[in-house]
């Protein structure tokens, strides 16, 4: 960054990771940024399984479920017309038949379990310190779902109930994969629906519980997503027309300097490489048939199969 952004400092993470690694990325919709990145510079990465997630009381109960084994039933559903939904899953997950839709994410529960014990890396992005809870049996809800609002009860959780259930969370993740880094961020994005200052007490309570686990344990690390949009990137160039969301200048920027602090020289250089490929690859050229559109697909091709066995080495 130049002199026209105010610098933020960042922790030093000792260049940690590389595609030697697995990460489970769950949280807002900043996580699906970071995360579809990771993916499609072919880190082994899950995202999100059951969508998008902005509590962390909700990404906490999605990750003890997956733990416990516990099948989700068909009083977790909801019908909306002929389409089936789940309290505990984002609306991008639906199903016609009730019992197939069950058996699919009873299956994602299960492969979000196996993933959780081989995990290197566990990426947490909160949203919000607010949760919506179904009045009928108290029950904790990922979405909505467009429902009458009067189903609902909205609730602003505080850091001391957030740290209860995350250092119970935590332990019990190192207790079944002694090896797991957990890197915590909290989404830049502003919920102005909630209120400026509803967001910004909000948000407060969220970096606070960044602030109590990265004390209290040695492999619990904060990446500050928040402070570089927030206070790096104050101009509002750097966001999107709604003026909450970053433009893609910002999630690039934010993005460059999650890759210098945090991954090895080597991946950083491999990032370049395999980022340089896949821009490479969606080039379209005027003329397929001609000698020069060949010799470039044809040299798209090597740069492939050197990749391929470039990566075969953090296999």
């Amino acid at each position: 960054m130049d002199d026209l952004f105010l610098k933020v400092d960042l922790p030093d993470y000792a260049n940690a990771f590389d595609h030697s690694q697995s990460f489970l990325m769950m949280g807002s919709c900043f996580a699906e940024e970071m995360g579809n990145r990771l993916q499609e510079l072919r880190f082994k990465t899950c995202l999100n399984p059951n969508g998008i997630l902005y509590n962390p009381l909700n990404i906490a109960d999605v990750l003890s479920h997956a733990l416990d084994g516990t099948l989700y039933s068909k009083s977790d559903l909801l019908s909306r017309e002929d389409i089936f939904l789940s309290w505990q899953h984002h609306g991008m997950h639906y199903g016609m038949d009730p019992d197939a839709f069950l058996a699919k994410l009873n299956q994602q529960a299960a492969n979000l379990n196996a993933f959780l014990l081989q995990a290197d890396v566990l990426i947490l992005t909160f949203g919000t310190s607010y949760h919506w809870v179904l009045k009928e049996g108290a029950k904790r809800v990922v979405n909505c779902h467009k429902q009458p609002s009067d189903l609902f009860e909205k609730t602003l959780c505080s850091t001391k109930q957030l740290a209860g259930v995350y250092t119970a969370l935590i332990d019990r993740l190192k207790a079944i994969n002694p090896g797991l880094k957990v890197l915590l961020t909290v989404s830049p994005v502003r919920y102005k629906r909630d209120g400026i200052i509803e967001n910004n007490r909000s948000k407060a309570r969220l970096l606070l519980l960044c602030e109590y686990l990265e004390a209290q344990y040695a492999h619990v690390a904060y990446f500050p997503a928040y402070e570089l949009l927030i206070d790096g990137l104050r101009d509002y160039r750097f966001y999107a027309k709604d003026r909450v969301h970053p433009s893609k200048e910002a999630v690039d920027l934010i993005w460059k300097q999650f890759v210098q602090s945090c991954f090895s020289a080597e991946a950083q250089k491999l990032i370049k490489e395999i980022d340089a490929y896949n821009r490479s690859r969606k080039h379209r050229s005027l003329y397929p048939d001609s000698a020069a559109a060949k010799k470039f697909e044809a040299s798209l091709e090597k740069k492939g199969r050197q990749l391929d066995e470039l990566l075969k080495k953090y296999l």
